[in-house]
């Protein structure tokens, strides 16, 4: 059933009113964010008392069977998300696209799912730091510093990692020379967040 309610879900990226779009990608931002969290902490919790341990084991199962269901739905998601905030007309859209991508790839990355960040995802987050928007233009922006830092917890360096920091250093770095000065704000802490 959690399949079938995250497909309907899904099915809403393409609604004609940006209001619904945008909000259908906030919630996806706020099953991420937990299904994450709950892959990060395990929610494994020792206690002493068996009514406890019995909740937090249905707590554990159902955190599982989400991060399960988000990950049969992720290929599909990550594509639909990408695409939107590719190519939506509203800003407000593509900047909550953004986010929700950006969570999906940590959940792909964190489970190790067949499928992550490509150089599809790379050349859209790319194309974003320059969005006229100010908004997306710092989503963007962060989504690529939070993809290196995730990178950089990992014991591998790989070639993905490579990409990402040559795209960082091409189109996260030249905003602190934007006009916007929220903008060249965030491009100075992202730089600090690196280095």
């Amino acid at each position: 059933t959690s399949l079938l309610l995250f497909s309907s879900l899904h099915s809403r990226l393409t609604d004609k009113l940006p209001a619904v779009r945008t909000r259908t990608a906030m919630s996806f931002v706020g099953v991420l964010q937990k299904s994450n969290v709950n892959s990060v902490m395990g929610l494994e919790i020792q206690t002493s008392s068996e009514l406890n341990q019995e909740k937090e084991s249905d707590d554990a199962f159902i955190g599982k069977s989400l991060t399960t269901t988000l990950c049969k739905i992720g290929p599909s998601l990550v594509h639909s998300l990408r695409n939107r905030a590719r190519n939506d007309d509203k800003a407000t859209v593509r900047r909550a696209c953004i986010v929700a991508w950006l969570e999906m790839l940590s959940l792909a990355y964190r489970e190790d799912q067949g499928f992550g960040i490509s150089g599809l995802d790379i050349s859209a987050l790319c194309t974003l730091c320059n969005d006229p928007s100010v908004a997306t233009r710092k989503a963007a922006a962060e989504a690529l510093t939070k993809l290196i830092i995730d990178t950089y917890d990992s014991d591998e360096y790989s070639s993905q990692a490579s990409a990402l920091e040559f795209a960082w250093a091409h189109t996260v770095l030249p905003l602190v020379s934007d006009a916007e000065v929220s903008c060249v704000t965030r491009a100075i802490e992202f730089f600090s967040k690196l280095i």
